[in-house]
């Protein structure tokens, strides 16, 4: 992997054998996740830490607007399609529709098991760049 950001997990149970395969990526925020055989806490609880305020009624609709849309799975949780840049887009205006004000990123951050949302935004600030696919996230939190 190359890029300054990159980023590589991987968990495996110990009867899932490595493929062998060769995973060869480059983008200065290039990230790859996999989950072979294992159970993520999220999976096994997903709505156990899900923060207060991002499970009321209003919240409810975007999540189900983000699942439509292909962001989030069917437990909230970031799909592994969706970027860090469009992370933050996404928990900026989150924060903006449901008024969490100076704790905007916290809930978040929590909820994903993801850190360092502000300086992501300020990263793509800096360049000038709005995340891939930023429309559909607009659509997503219009009323």
């Amino acid at each position: 992997m190359k890029g300054s950001y990159a980023q590589y997990t991987e968990r495996r149970s110990e009867n899932v054998p490595d493929d062998g395969r060769e995973i060869v990526m480059e983008g200065e925020h290039a990230s790859y996740r996999e989950f072979a055989g294992v159970r993520t806490a999220a999976a096994e609880a997903p709505e156990a830490a899900m923060p207060t305020s991002l499970s009321t009624d209003a919240a409810q609709a975007y999540w189900r607007r983000l699942q439509r849309a292909g962001f989030v799975d069917e437990h909230c949780m970031l799909l592994a399609t969706t970027t860090r840049q469009q992370t933050w887009y996404i928990a900026e205006l989150f924060a903006e529709k449901l008024q969490l004000g100076a704790v905007k990123w916290k809930p978040f951050q929590d909820w994903w098991r993801i850190n360092n949302l502000a300086q992501e935004k300020k990263h793509a600030q800096d360049m000038g760049l709005l995340p891939a696919r930023y429309e559909e996230i607009d659509k997503v939190f219009e009323d």
